[in-house]
């Protein structure tokens, strides 16, 4: 996996869009508006309803309403997803890998650039027990244009989900390392923490050979069909590919 992410990294053209990754769902969601399709937010789905037939009617959401619809894709984090289709494909459900990976993620505002080019810091350092920085990446004003600052740092710490470590002590340890990292830059001068962001669960853990048990788009239903990361692997490159693939294979439902 490791490889697999180097090798994209390297040979690939890697790419942020211009206002951040939202603007990935923002860009979707307008064009299904733009189609005559709904987006509803804020309404938590409790069910896939199956009709007498065994095929999906709809989905149910948490005030008791009834979704209904031709065929239902389902596109959530491991958990939320395990959760809506064990009832109609316990087999499926059950190859979701849901071990959480946390990340923590520090987003500093430059006044100066911490490196040049186009470079991501790794931390190879074995642990010591301090919150660790497990990788660092600069980007240009374009990605946050109101942010105030010429550049923008963001210093990563994944963690075995949870809250992660203190927010506090992970900005000290961010300090010390960027030292180690580049004595002559003066941190504490240049950078400014401008915001902190936790996630509890940002992506499923992929020990040696997760992977290949993850299931497909296809359940036993037949026309209900998962996507997102996943079925392919922890990243947004892995949700977009799985959502290409869920897409061409409602595009032959509905032919």
């Amino acid at each position: 996996y490791f490889r697999f992410l180097m090798r994209m990294l390297v040979e690939g053209r890697a790419a942020i869009p211009v206002e951040g990754h939202g603007m990935i769902a923002q860009w979707a969601g307008a064009a299904i508006r733009q189609r005559g399709g709904i987006v509803r937010t804020g309404a938590s789905v409790t069910g896939i309803v199956l009709g007498a037939d065994g095929r999906a009617e709809g989905v149910e959401l948490a005030d008791g309403t009834l979704v209904r619809a031709a065929n239902v894709l389902v596109a959530a984090e491991a958990p939320a997803a395990r959760d809506l289709v064990a009832p109609v494909d316990p087999e499926c459900a059950g190859r979701l890998e849901v071990s959480p990976a946390g990340v923590t993620t520090l987003v500093y505002a430059m006044d100066r650039s911490f490196h040049r080019g186009r470079t991501i810091v790794l931390n190879a350092a074995p642990g010591d027990g301090r919150p660790r920085v497990d990788l660092v990446c600069q980007e240009s004003n374009l990605t946050r244009p109101d942010g105030g600052a010429p550049y923008v740092l963001l210093a990563t710490s994944v963690h075995e989900g949870g809250e992660g470590p203190d927010v506090g002590a992970l900005e000290g340890e961010m300090a010390r390392v960027a030292g180690r990292w580049n004595p002559g830059f003066d941190w504490g001068r240049h950078a400014r923490l401008a915001e902190a962001v936790v996630h509890p669960f940002a992506q499923f853990r992929v020990p040696p050979g997760a992977r290949r048990a993850l299931p497909g788009p296809r359940t036993r239903v037949g026309n209900v069909v998962l996507a997102g990361d996943v079925t392919h692997h922890p990243s947004i490159e892995g949700a977009v590919q799985s959502g290409n693939v869920a897409a061409d294979i409602v595009s032959e439902l509905v032919a």
